[in-house]
């Protein structure tokens, strides 16, 4: 083994361990969608089911309806689209939907997709109240997602698009007199 092999080899190495002591909040949402989500649901399916049959069967419905509106409204047209990046759903929605554009995509369309996963949440922990035992592995992982996924500025597939303009991120570059701290007028670039 040659040392330019030994060198990227020590420093995948040491990328890996850094990630798993201090994973990014990315990490955390890819594992979350790729580990934690279905077992939730499948908890919630078990739960419900342990019930009474008729809502364990409402569950798996309502959980298959969730799954379809977030495939056919954002998943198939996120930029991650059939990548790993986001856990699961990025690698199995091109199964379903094929890649689909945002021209024309009525942003209602986001806010109900938005509004279905608040109620999802909401659900998921209704049904987890059932066995109280349990309730804090939901409670903590809809914190979770709250904190890394939904509040302001932060990632989930088309929810960037809700943001004023003026809010948005551009490329557009500092003007010089900012940095600088001196110059004229002229030189900041019109808006």
């Amino acid at each position: 083994m040659s040392k330019m092999q030994s060198k990227m080899r020590s420093t995948t190495a040491s990328k890996l361990a850094r990630s798993l002591v201090h994973p990014t909040p990315y990490q955390v949402f890819y594992a979350f969608c790729a580990l934690l989500f279905p077992l939730l649901c499948a908890g919630a399916v078990w739960i419900s089911a342990a019930r009474h049959l008729a809502f364990g069967i409402f569950t798996v419905g309502y959980l298959a309806a969730w799954v379809w509106h977030s495939f056919a409204t954002t998943c198939s047209r996120c930029h991650f689209y059939g990548t790993g990046k986001c856990g699961i759903p990025g690698k199995v929605v091109p199964y379903f939907f094929k890649k689909r554009s945002l021209k024309d995509f009525p942003l209602w369309r986001i806010k109900a997709n938005l509004a279905s996963d608040v109620v999802l949440m909401a659900y998921l922990n209704a049904v987890y109240a059932l066995r109280p035992v349990l309730l804090p592995f939901t409670l903590g992982a809809t914190a979770i997602v709250w904190l890394m996924v939904y509040r302001r500025n932060r990632f989930h597939g088309l929810l960037y698009l809700l943001e004023p303009k003026r809010q948005q991120r551009t490329n557009r570059t500092i003007p010089i007199k900012a940095v600088a701290g001196a110059g004229t007028d002229a030189a900041q670039p019109s808006a």
